[in-house]
């Protein structure tokens, strides 16, 4: 933990001095945006390193083993059908009122489309 402020510290000092030498005109921008770029990557990495390392990467077999179909998927995927997919053209089941769709303590929202006020 107190390493991670001591790392952020720095990278906020040398964020924060960059911005300043900018600020100046001591360094130009095709310096600085680098500058800062570099800083940001490897902040991100070094953070990032901790939670995936190469130990969490595994081969495209490997990977493929851990997820073997079960006998639900199998018989899913047997069905080729397109039919229990929803159709945009069918009509839709609910009649358009106007009325609220739902309605709490101080809120009432309507259909707008259908003349509806949403307060």
């Amino acid at each position: 933990m107190r390493a991670d402020a001591i790392r952020s510290m720095i990278l906020i000092l040398l964020a924060a001095g960059a911005v300043w030498l900018f600020i100046t005109d001591k360094i130009k921008s095709a310096i600085f945006y680098p500058l800062i770029v570099a800083v940001v990557v490897f902040d991100l990495f070094s953070v990032d390193k901790r939670f995936l390392n190469s130990a969490d990467f595994v081969t495209k077999t490997v990977a493929s083993v851990l997820f073997e179909p079960t006998s639900a998927d199998q018989q899913i995927l047997q069905d080729k059908s397109l039919d229990y997919r929803c159709s945009i053209r069918q009509a839709p089941s609910w009649k358009p009122t106007g009325r609220p769709i739902f309605t709490g303590p101080s809120v009432a929202i309507t259909r707008p489309d259908y003349g509806g006020i949403m307060s």
